[in-house]
């Protein structure tokens, strides 16, 4: 899941002592590394829509979905460059 909106200014090592959560790592971006204001976390058991930090506040959560493998030279997916046969 991810968690949505969560301020760069915040540590994420709060969300880890939830008693259903498993594992979190703050989002970046793909080109600079930059962090962003997701983070990616484990879940165990059923899921909340969102999660309530007390003080630090509640925040929403969505399905991770992670793009699929393209490789931009010949614009197709599920490969990349060393398994590309098209010039």
């Amino acid at each position: 899941m991810v968690l949505l909106r969560y301020p760069l200014e915040l540590p994420v090592e709060v969300i880890i002592k939830l008693p259903k959560v498993t594992k979190e790592e703050r989002c970046v971006t793909s080109q600079n590394k930059a962090q962003t204001r997701q983070v990616l976390v484990d879940i165990k058991g059923t899921v909340p829509e969102e999660v309530d930090l007390g003080n630090w506040g509640t925040y929403k959560l969505r399905p991770f979905v992670p793009e699929p493998l393209r490789y931009y030279k010949c614009q197709e997916f599920e490969h990349h460059q060393s398994r590309c046969h098209k010039k």
